[in-house]
């Protein structure tokens, strides 16, 4: 079988898995009724990157039983990836919808993309260590480190716009040392509705492989105190007057 056969059949039984699982259609009935959260996204993620690992491990098994060859690592891999991306980035953007609405923002989601860096990193673990348990985990970073970039887009565009944005970093309580020790990386980058500035300072949308934290913000807008930094970047008029306007200010 071609390579690109392989990656073609594979892709279609990961948005079968996606379409079909019982945690992806909870998601979506949340997403529906307006009640979904950036906690029901970490969710998908998890299952979206444990569903390609294992679609991933079964097909390159089946397929090299006697050695990976890199070049199918360089077709398969990739897109995969982007693909595994494209189902969490979806996701995150309806739920950041609800995160507007609920806010009274006037504002379309922040657009990201996959994350060529991780990936490219990804394809080259598989090339020197194959399927291992960490590869297993790194895919799942892939995709919940796709949720904290979608986080942090759009909390940064609406501190940008003049909004106060506070950031929430909720420990996963897994721990170190197969959960003996509580994990102090994770704990150092934890807080509670943590102004934008500082949370980014803290390292708060940052993440170790196997790291389960979750990360939410809240936006107000209205603030009517102007900082030396929103003055700086927005000394023309006619911007803070567009840029106001696009919130509903």
């Amino acid at each position: 079988m071609e390579y690109t056969e392989i990656l073609n059949v594979l892709l279609k039984m990961f948005q079968k898995q996606i379409d079909s699982d019982k945690t992806v259609r909870r998601f979506y009935a949340k997403v529906r009724d307006g009640t979904a959260t950036y906690k029901d996204v970490y969710d998908l993620a998890a299952k979206a990157g444990s569903s390609m690992y294992n679609l991933l491990h079964d097909a390159f098994l089946e397929q090299f039983p006697n050695g990976i060859p890199p070049e199918a690592i360089n077709v398969i891999i990739p897109p995969a990836l982007r693909e595994q991306c494209e189902t969490v980035i979806s996701g995150a953007d309806q739920v950041q919808s609800l995160v507007n609405k609920a806010a009274g923002v006037r504002l379309s989601p922040v657009q990201i993309v996959p994350n060529e860096e991780r990936i490219a990193g990804l394809a080259e673990h598989f090339k020197t260590d194959g399927f291992t348990e960490e590869a297993n985990e790194l895919i799942t970073n892939l995709s919940r480190s796709t949720v904290d970039d979608t986080i942090e887009s759009n909390a940064e565009f609406q501190k940008g716009s003049g909004m106060k944005v506070t950031v929430t970093r909720i420990y996963d309580g897994v721990g170190v040392n197969h959960g003996r020790d509580p994990c102090q990386w994770c704990l150092d980058r934890c807080g509670e509705d943590v102004d934008f500035a500082e949370a980014k300072q803290m390292g708060m949308f940052e993440r170790h492989t196997g790291c389960g934290c979750t990360i939410e913000y809240k936006s107000v807008k209205g603030t009517k105190r102007q900082t030396d930094w929103t003055r700086n970047v927005w000394a023309d008029s006619e911007e803070i007057l567009k840029r106001r306007r696009s919130i509903g200010l």
